[in-house]
């Protein structure tokens, strides 16, 4: 059924359910999407190209429409599967039966699948099936030439239509260029049989048959889908089901994938993972957004209201520990050395200044300004005791106790203080240096660190003192302890006064120092190195994982649509296959009827049901008035038969332009008599259409003679080289005469050789000739072709199958040479001679002998 009016009839539907405006577009916008899941991904398929994508050639071409009639003139094929030098096969444009004939690898098939790929663009019978089985369609005599021409004679254009296909070297089966074109040279596009070719598919492959009733439930309710013109439902039903199952499949993984995950997160030992797990782990109350900035951002410093004690609050403060431990760094060597050097520097400079007259006048400048100052402390205490008195009285000098410290003696101290800080004013530099340099030690020599000392409350157990374990494993340790008696000699040097003694214990415990830190940072940063290495592939799960959380979230209710979609689709699709077959039953069974030959099984109800997996085909039938299923009791003949029964009436509708079908090998696993019912069926529908059978069988053929059918039957012969030669099929009894003659012409045949193999196949001619006549006279009196092969079976000699066919009674074989004395001598002769010749040779005139089995045969002919 073409989408435009599936999608026409589904719409006028909608406009009576109750589903929601988003559900009712969901299934309109699957009418238009293209086909879902015919076949494996990135596989090349014929089908894949519209018939008229690649037979348009631009403006001004005229279309093919969908309403003139089509008959084919010829097939004409060079290069393709069994098919080498170039070859046609000629056709009668109008109704009636042809039967093309040939043994298997002849090349019946090929013919039959380039009719179908160069009109429809696919072969059904590859399309459907792995990238193995279309390989090898290139003839492998063609030199890489491959083109096929399909004749048509099309009501209302003058002269013959002209479809070609054809493949460059090296293209593949998809890839061929198609151009249809009228006698007169105008181009022609066939895109308007597009739809006809889906909806009354004139083609019929025996695998395509054989797939059709006797293949998997799916594969038969796909095959009668195609049949019936209901791909389009299918391929509806298929993009909803595949929609269904993209958004359940993502859900079901996420719900997959959580319990390992969470897993995962509490096995680690990242503080991280347990704040993620505790986010994520209540399904029921998921933390999307906790867990997703866990995973992407560091772990936050612990804060003091943290409680104590607590998992996550131990690896935070742990994995803070071990930040601020990589972290820790010491002044730079140079720094250290050169501070060292200036105390050691200044130190002897004071040292050399103090042995010198500068050294006498710094220490007589400390002596004089002391006393002075002593002076001025005492005498101004002094006079503030006797101001009553009126007068500052004098003290004597407290160190000799005879020199008097009066206002004189100060004035002339103050001014030697004066003249004695002049002069030492360089030693006094050389201090000043000093205490600068050891408040620069002082700023340079940090106290130890608080993380070389503060224990972690809860931490893991140190594996030995002065080391900390970094995970609860104990995966690695960190040695804190030497840092830390490392950096206590170094905060020791803050105390020390002594510049020289300073200068030396920067020198000893500075090496020291730098080589324990740069120990425990190098230790600590590889710990946090590792932490983030287990870390950062859990933390890409989480935020997958999180992603896909938040795209299930959303998809519920597009999940919903969906299902709701697809269920009242599977509805409104189960009664448009009801209604589309219903039209067809009457003809099926009357189809039926005539195939059915010696068949005790009756055909009921045909129904296409279910769904996706559980689509199948319903096919009610009864044995003897027993209600039954057809595929439980019929056999794979019955089964054929019945495909065609269903095949027919679709293919055959008044609304199809193609008055032609083209049948590949429908006789396999049919019994005689079915075979006799197929005849039938095929010479009626060929009153009114142009049927062309391909089969390898000689029944059908010989069933087509023996009820006087009207048919073209043709024979094909495949040739070395793939040279492939079509003839007029001549009927069996002349085929043997005809091989017999050849052999008499045959000059390299020797002559003791001839008369042994020329009897033999004068033999044959008559026993092929008895047989059709005991086959005619028997099944027209209307026995079962059963018994009559069985009779015929049974006959094993020339002479009982001769009785069969002059009394009807395999047991009078010896009144044989009588009867045909008594009807001619010459015939009583030509048996006898062709009896024995085959075991003692004959020694007659060889083409008399032909002459004489041709009259002969025909006179057992006659006898029907």
């Amino acid at each position: 059924m073409p989408r435009d009016r599936l999608r026409d009839l589904i719409a006028a539907q909608l406009v009576h359910s109750d589903l929601p405006i988003r559900v009712s577009d969901l299934i309109l916008a699957a009418l238009e999407a293209p086909a879902v899941g015919r076949q494996g991904a990135g596989d090349a398929n014929p089908g894949d190209a519209s018939p008229g994508d690649d037979l348009d050639a631009g403006r001004g071409t005229e279309r093919l429409t969908s309403e003139a009639a089509v008959y084919l003139r010829a097939v004409s094929v060079e290069g393709f599967r069994g098919i080498g030098p170039w070859v046609t096969l000629r056709l009668r444009p109008g109704p009636g039966l042809t039967l093309v004939t040939g043994r298997n690898g002849s090349g019946k098939s090929s013919f039959a699948e380039a009719a179908e790929i160069a009109l429809t663009g696919e072969g059904r019978r590859w399309s459907q099936r792995a990238a193995v089985w279309r390989g090898g369609w290139r003839n492998l005599h063609s030199g890489g030439t491959v083109r096929i021409e399909i004749t048509c004679t099309v009501e209302g254009i003058a002269g013959p239509v002209t479809v070609t296909r054809s493949w460059q070297d090296g293209d593949g089966l998809a890839e061929g260029h198609g151009a249809a074109a009228t006698a007169g040279g105008g181009q022609l596009s066939t895109s308007g049989w597009e739809a006809a070719f889906s909806t009354h598919r004139p083609f019929l492959s025996y695998a395509e048959l054989s797939d059709l009733l006797g293949g998997r439930p799916s594969a038969m309710f796909d095959a009668l889908h195609a049949i019936l013109g209901l791909d389009a439902v299918a391929d509806v039903a298929r993009t909803l089901t595949a929609a269904r199952g993209r958004l359940t499949e993502a859900a079901r993984r996420l719900w997959e994938e959580h319990p390992p995950l969470l897993a995962a997160l509490r096995a680690s030992g990242d503080p991280r993972a347990a704040q993620v797990a505790d986010a994520l782990g209540d399904p029921a109350h998921l933390d999307l957004d906790r867990a997703w900035a866990l995973a992407a951002q560091p772990p936050p410093a612990p804060g003091p209201a943290v409680p104590p004690g607590q998992a996550v609050t131990r690896q935070l403060q742990h994995h803070a520990r071990l930040t601020a431990l990589a972290a820790l760094r010491v002044p730079a060597s140079g720094e250290v050395a050169v501070l060292a050097a200036r105390l050691r520097e200044l130190a002897a400079e004071e040292a050399g200044l103090l042995g010198t007259t500068i050294g006498d006048a710094a220490r007589l400048a400390t002596l004089l300004a002391a006393a002075v100052d002593h002076h001025e402390q005492h005498s101004d205490a002094r006079a503030d005791a006797h101001a009553d008195a009126g007068a500052a009285a004098e003290r004597p000098c407290p160190v000799c106790g005879t020199g008097q410290l009066d206002e004189a003696w100060s004035r002339a101290a103050t001014a030697e203080l004066a003249l004695l800080r002049e002069r030492a004013a360089p030693l006094a530099a050389v201090r000043e240096g000093l205490v600068r340099a050891l408040a620069e030690v002082r700023l340079l020599v940090a106290p130890v660190p608080a993380a070389l000392i503060t224990p972690v409350s809860g931490a893991p157990l140190n594996p030995e003192p002065g080391v900390l374990a970094t995970a609860p494993a104990g995966s690695c340790s960190i040695p804190v302890g030497a840092a830390e008696t490392a950096w206590e000699r170094w905060a020791a040097l803050r105390l020390l006064t002594d510049p020289v003694t300073v200068a030396g214990g920067l020198a000893a415990a500075y090496p020291p120092l730098r080589e324990a830190v740069e120990e425990l940072a190098t230790a600590a940063a590889k710990a946090l190195d590792l932490a983030d290495a287990a870390w950062l592939p859990l933390a890409a799960r989480v935020t997958a994982w999180v992603s896909a959380a938040r795209r299930a979230e959303a998809d519920v209710q597009p999940l919903a649509d969906v299902r709701r979609a697809l269920e009242w689709f599977r509805g409104a699709a189960q009664e448009l296959r009801d209604e589309r077959i219903r039209p067809f039953a009457e003809q099926s069974a009357g189809i039926w009827s005539l195939l059915r030959q010696e068949s005790n099984v009756d055909l009921g109800p045909v129904r296409l049901t279910g769904s996706a997996n559980q689509r199948r085909v319903d096919l009610d039938v009864t044995v003897d008035g027993v209600d039954s299923t057809a595929l439980g009791v019929m056999s794979q003949g019955e089964l054929h038969a019945l495909g065609l029964a269903l095949f027919l009436p679709r293919a055959t509708s008044e609304a199809s332009p193609f008055r032609f079908l083209v049948i590949d090998d429908p006789v396999q696993s049919m019994d005689p008599a079915k075979v006799d019912g197929l005849a039938r069926v095929l010479a009626q529908v060929a009153e009114t259409r142009q049927v062309v059978v391909f089969t390898h069988d000689d029944r059908l053929a010989d069933a087509v003679r023996r009820m006087r059918l009207p048919a073209t039957v043709l024979d094909l012969v495949r040739r070395e080289g793939s040279r492939v030669e079509l003839r007029e099929n001549l009927d069996p009894v002349e085929r043997h005469l005809a091989d017999a003659r050849a052999l008499v012409r045959t000059a390299s045949l020797p002559r003791d050789m001839a008369v042994m193999l020329v009897p033999a196949m004068c033999r044959t001619a008559v026993e092929t000739a008895c047989n059709e006549t005991v086959r005619r006279r028997r099944l027209a009196a209307g026995a079962r072709h059963a018994d009559v092969e069985a009779a015929l079976t049974s006959a094993h000699s020339v002479t009982e199958k001769a009785a069969l066919a002059l009394f009807d009674d395999a047991r009078r074989a010896r009144l044989v040479l009588r009867q045909l004395d008594g009807h001619a001598p010459w015939a009583a002769d030509t048996f006898r001679a062709l009896r024995d010749g085959v075991h003692v040779g004959y020694g007659g005139n060889l083409s008399g002998l032909i002459r004489n089995t041709a009259r002969l045969a025909d006179h057992f002919r006659s006898l029907a």
